[in-house]
C-alpha cells in the first residue's frame, strides 16, 4: 500500500479499496483511511462496523518505522471476532483494514466436523479389523488351551492342527505338539520302566522267598542256613543295585546330580579306568590298549564321568570273547573331546542299536549276560548332563564302538 500511495497518491489507495471491497461482502471486510486524530478520511461501507471505535493511543503511536498494529476485537452483535491491522502510509495518513473471522471459524468448524466424523469412522473400522484379527489370532490360542486341558485330563494323543494363523501362533502350535509327543514318549517310557522294574523285583523277591521256604521246610545244617542267608543277601544286593542305578539315571537326566563347576582331567580319567579293567581283561586274555591325548579337560563331576567310562569298558569286556581286543582312544574335534571304546566282540544288530540306550533294554546278543540293562542308559544320561552325548556303531560278530563326546574346557 505504501508503494501504491507513493505512485498514485490517495486516489490510487481509494481505487484499491473499492476493488478489494467489491470482491467480498461488506460485513466481511472493511478498509478506511484515517488521520492521526482518528478522523475518517475515506472508507468502504462501514454499516456493519458502526460500533467500531478507533484507538487513538494506537493511532498516535504509529510511526514510519514501526510495524503495523494487529488486534482482535469483538464487534457488537457479531458472533465472530474481527482482526484489525492498522498501519501508517504517510505522515498523518493511516490505513486500517478489518476482516471478520467468520469464514475461517466456519471453515475450522467444518474441518473439525469432517475430522471428527472421519476419526469415528476410522476408529470403528480399525476396532472392527483389530477385533477380527485378534479373534483370528486368539482362535489358535484357544485351540491350544482346549488341547492343553485335554492333555491335563489324560488325553495324551491330543494334537492341534496347524492352520497358517501367523508365525507366532504356528510356532506355538508346533511347540505344543512337540511337547505332547515328548510327554507321551516319557509316559510310555515310565510305564515300560515301571513294568521292567516290577518284573525284576518280583523275580528277585520270588527267589528270596523260595530260598527262605526251602530252608525252613527241610532239615538243614548250619552251613546250609549260611548258604541260604548268603543267597538272600545277594538277591537283596541285586535289588538295591537295580534301584540305585535307576535313581542315578533319573538324577543324571534331570541334572540334579551333576556339578559342572569342577575341572576334570579326562586324560587321567581314561588312564585310570583302563588300568582298573586290566586285571579283568587279563583273566579273559583280552588285549586292552589305550591311546590318550595329554591335557584334555572338561567341566563336570569326576565320579559320574568315571562311572560312565567304567560302564562302557565293563560292557566291552563282558561282550568280547576270550582272546579279543579292546581299544580306548581319545581325539580332539571342534571344541569337543571324543573318547571311543572299541572292541571286536559279538556286536549289536541294526534293529537293536536304536534302543540300546533305553532303560531296561536288552538286545538279543546280551540276554546270556547278567545285568539290568541300565548301564548304557546311565552312561548316556551322564554324558548329556555334561553337554555331550554317546553314539554307537556296530556290526554283528565284528564288534562295537561307543563314542563319548564332551565339551573341551581348554
Amino acid at each position: 500500500m505504501r508503494s501504491l500511495y507513493n505512485d498514485d497518491g490517495i486516489a490510487g489507495i481509494k481505487t484499491e479499496i473499492q476493488r478489494e471491497v467489491a470482491q467480498d461482502n461488506v460485513d466481511e471486510i472493511f478498509l478506511r483511511l484515517l488521520n492521526s486524530n482518528g478522523i475518517e478520511l475515506y472508507a468502504s461501507d462501514m454499516s456493519h462496523w458502526q460500533s467500531l471505535v478507533s484507538d487513538l493511543v494506537v493511532l498516535g503511536s504509529l510511526t514510519a518505522t514501526s510495524d503495523p498494529h494487529l488486534e482482535t476485537v469483538l464487534i457488537e452483535n457479531d458472533d465472530y471476532p474481527t482482526r484489525i491491522v492498522t498501519g501508517l502510509l504517510a505522515p498523518n495518513l493511516i490505513l486500517q483494514i478489518g476482516e471478520s473471522t467468520e469464514d475461517k471459524e466456519e471453515f475450522m468448524d467444518l474441518l473439525l466436523g469432517i475430522f471428527s466424523t472421519t476419526f469415528l469412522i476410522v476408529t470403528f473400522f480399525a476396532a472392527l479389523v483389530g477385533w477380527f484379527m485378534a479373534r483370528k489370532a486368539l482362535r489358535g490360542v484357544g485351540e491350544v488351551t482346549l488341547a492343553a486341558e485335554d492333555v491335563a485330563n489324560g488325553t495324551l494323543d491330543r494334537h492341534v492342527t496347524v492352520r497358517a494363523q501367523g508365525e507366532e501362533i504356528d510356532r506355538l502350535v508346533n511347540t505344543f505338539n512337540i511337547m505332547v509327543d515328548r510327554i507321551r514318549t516319557l509316559v510310555a517310557g515310565m510305564r515300560e520302566i515301571t513294568d521292567n522294574i516290577a518284573h525284576d523285583l518280583r523275580s528277585a523277591v520270588a527267589r528270596i522267598r523260595a530260598s527262605a521256604e526251602l530252608t525252613l521246610s527241610a532239615h538243614t545244617t548250619s552251613d546250609e542256613y549260611r548258604t541260604s542267608a548268603a543267597d538272600i543277601i545277594e538277591e537283596c544286593d541285586r535289588m538295591m543295585e537295580m534301584i540305585n542305578t535307576t535313581l542315578d539315571v533319573a538324577e543324571a537326566e534331570a541334572g540334579t546330580a551333576i556339578f559342572l563347576d569342577k575341572d576334570v582331567d579326562l586324560t587321567t580319567l581314561v588312564q585310570d579306568a583302563s588300568e582298573l579293567f586290566e586285571p579283568v581283561a587279563e583273566d579273559k586274555h583280552i588285549q586292552l590298549t589305550v591311546s590318550i591325548i595329554n591335557d584334555c579337560h572338561t567341566r563336570g563331576n569326576t565320579q559320574q564321568l568315571q562311572r560312565m567310562l567304567a560302564n562302557l569298558l565293563d560292557n566291552a569286556v563282558k561282550y568280547t570273547p576270550d582272546g579279543g581286543r579292546i581299544n580306548t582312544r581319545m581325539s580332539l574335534g571342534d571344541n569337543l573331546i571324543a573318547i571311543a571304546v572299541s572292541d571286536n566282540g559279538i556286536g549289536i544288530s541294526a534293529s537293536s542299536q536304536a534302543g540300546i540306550f533305553d532303560r531296561s533294554f536288552r538286545c538279543d546278543e546280551s540276554c546270556s549276560q547278567t545285568g539290568f540293562g541300565l548301564g548304557l542308559s546311565l552312561a548316556r544320561a551322564i554324558a548329556r548332563s555334561h553337554g555331550g552325548d554317546i553314539t554307537v556303531t556296530s556290526v554283528p560278530d565284528e564288534g562295537s564302538t561307543f563314542t563319548v563326546t564332551l565339551p573341551n574346557s581348554h
